[in-house]
């Protein structure tokens, strides 16, 4: 399946699972917006792998339990790609 253009949220996307989802979206061509709770420096090895690879990638710090945190993250990345087409919570 290719997502070519597509805006992806992934929620908790630097370790196991939701980073292999990251990885899968961004191979297939979607702009990643990924949140993190506390691994920044995992957050910012896969947003550098990201990018060199030549996707566009947002990290952002974030905890999914508190919801205004994560409003303030869908308009981070409404702000950013004008859309959130997929989202993997």
């Amino acid at each position: 399946m290719e997502f070519s253009g597509q805006v992806a949220l992934v929620t908790g996307g630097t370790r196991g699972i939701g980073r292999a989802i990251v990885e899968a979206l961004a191979a297939r061509g979607a702009h990643v917006a990924f949140t993190y709770r506390s691994s920044v420096d995992e957050a910012n090895a896969l947003h550098e792998q990201l990018t060199r690879a030549g996707t566009e990638a947002l990290a952002i710090q974030s905890d999914a339990s508190d919801f205004e945190a994560a409003d303030a993250v869908v308009q981070q990345v409404t702000k950013q790609w004008g859309r959130i087409d997929i989202l993997v919570n």
